[in-house]
């Protein structure tokens, strides 16, 4: 009876130092697995988001510097992530606060590229403008696109931005 015994507690044994390993590591598994993080997109610019419909009746006769552009739009993301992302770290602050993102996303295929140029200054997704309303028209200061046949670097927008006065004197760079 004594010998069944110690054979029990060594098959006993044998299953639970196993499986209490197995646990452990299937812990530690779960524990440091990568966890789904949301992405939030366009925290570079002001926090004033604009929908471009409402565009024309937010703009003012100063001159004013908007991101054109839409989450959806791969461009975008890109530009808002890693050209955006990396001006900022140059300059040393959390966001463009002379910058509004202008949502592209209630723009219409109806809109022609021909009409977005005379308006606005670009034809297309994502793009920079300064503009201004003076006695019910939209004036055109300058603007940037990117095309995927032209596509602009950080140094781009950077020049851009020091040529419309937008990259300012307490940036550190």
């Amino acid at each position: 009876m004594i010998i069944r015994m110690k054979k029990r507690k060594l098959k006993l044994r044998r299953i639970l130092i196993p499986l209490t390993v197995l646990g452990f590591i299937v812990g530690l598994y779960v524990f440091f697995s990568a966890k789904k993080q949301e992405v939030s997109y366009f925290k570079a610019p002001n926090s004033v988001h604009i929908a471009f419909k409402d565009l024309v009746s937010e703009m003012e006769t100063s001159k004013t510097a908007y991101f054109f552009c839409t989450e959806s739009n791969v461009d975008c993301r890109y530009v808002d992530k890693e050209i955006l992302d990396f001006l900022l770290i140059d300059a040393n602050v959390e966001k463009f606060d002379n910058i509004f993102l202008v949502d592209t996303s209630t723009l219409g295929p109806s809109i022609l590229p021909s009409i977005l140029q005379k308006r606005f200054g670009f034809t297309d997704v994502p793009a920079f403008a300064i503009l201004s309303y003076e006695n019910g028209k939209i004036i055109i200061h300058s603007a940037i696109q990117w095309t995927n046949s032209e596509p602009f670097t950080a140094h781009d927008l950077k020049e851009w931005m020091k040529e419309n006065q937008l990259w300012l004197k307490e940036y550190t760079n």
